[in-house]
């Protein structure tokens, strides 16, 4: 057994024990400090099992020879999928209070790594739940060590993180969808939530594309008084997302589409025959001719580029040549 001597304050200083403690000693089921969240253990046990315990994990002392983790819990994991009955451990003395405990948590993994969102999210939970943090005393005196800054949207958007299915979690610890779309979703029914993390995932959606599509699936939903599981399952979307002839890319296009028509039917229609009769146009490739934005306005933006002075003279002979009419078309559908 050794005495490990911890600075924990100006005028106090704390120890610790360094000591090989039996595994069942550890109440795994007193998570009060974890914020850790779940992920692929394999590599981690790997290791253990090849060289052993390299950093000992933290404990305090409950009562009767028992024990609660401090830090390690993915460690201590490992080390029951091992069957390996005894493991190094420091065990934190009276001195240390629980907050200083979970400031000395902190500091261990975010000297090797950064907390996801989810373990963010897990953790305003748990300062609020067992250790009555105010979400001011969190923002001010956490979310500097995250590397959050101080401000007060990303606790909003982050809290609720939590109480999501474990399927959103970790597509967010995947990073395959964005924190706000996850904001947006999490007070939403669970059959929606993985419903629509599954169009996420069939169409492989940035994060720009997911929040876009929610806004107008929702809308969508609302003005035709439909479930939204019900509208993602209709038969002209689902053809989409299972289509074998179509890529990501060009399903996310054809989903676009279908949704914008059922959205902005009258934009919709007039798009598809503005885009109709400028094809007929045939124009030059370096020959591009805008709309108003959205059809809304009166003013066409018309814009080219030539080498030569004859250069231009050939193109605006291409404009004149049989396009007055698709022209006086275009300009009727506004």
């Amino acid at each position: 057994m050794m005495d490990i001597k911890i600075e924990s304050g100006k005028e106090k200083m704390s120890f610790m024990k360094y000591v090989l403690l039996d595994i069942k000693s550890i109440d795994f089921a007193d998570q009060f400090y974890r914020y850790s969240s779940e992920k692929d253990l394999s590599p981690l046990t790997e290791s253990i099992r090849k060289v052993g315990i390299v950093s000992p994990l933290i404990v305090e002392y409950k009562a009767r020879s028992a024990y609660r983790l401090v830090t390690g819990f993915r460690r201590f994991q490992c080390l029951r999928n091992l069957n390996l009955q005894k493991f190094p451990a420091l065990v934190a003395d009276s001195a240390h209070s629980e907050e200083e405990l979970l400031q000395i948590s902190l500091q261990e993994n975010l000297s090797v790594r950064s907390l996801n969102p989810v373990e963010i999210s897990s953790l305003i939970q748990l300062l609020e739940n067992n250790f009555s943090q105010t979400k001011e005393g969190i923002v001010k005196n956490y979310f500097p060590l995250l590397g959050r800054g101080r401000n007060p949207r990303v606790y909003d958007l982050y809290k609720p993180l939590k109480i999501l299915p474990h399927e959103w979690q970790q597509a967010i610890i995947d990073e395959d969808v964005a924190v706000e779309t996850a904001f947006e979703i999490a007070h939403e029914p669970r059959d929606v939530q993985l419903a629509f993390l599954d169009l996420i995932q069939s169409l492989r959606l940035g994060r720009n594309r997911q929040r876009e599509f929610w806004m107008l699936i929702k809308d969508i939903a609302r003005i035709q008084n439909r479930e939204i599981v019900k509208f993602l399952d209709s038969q002209n979307l689902r053809e989409i997302v299972t289509s074998e002839k179509l890529t990501p890319a060009q399903k996310t296009e054809r989903y676009k589409t279908e949704l914008w028509k059922l959205r902005y039917p009258r934009y919709s229609e007039v798009k598809e025959k503005y885009e109709a009769l400028l094809r007929r146009a045939k124009l030059p490739p370096d020959v591009h001719l805008q709309p108003p934005s959205y059809f809304e306005g009166e003013k066409f933006s018309l814009t080219m580029t030539f080498k030569t002075v004859d250069d231009l003279a050939e193109k605006l002979k291409i404009l004149e040549r049989n396009n007055v009419d698709v022209f006086q078309k275009m300009i009727d559908l506004i």
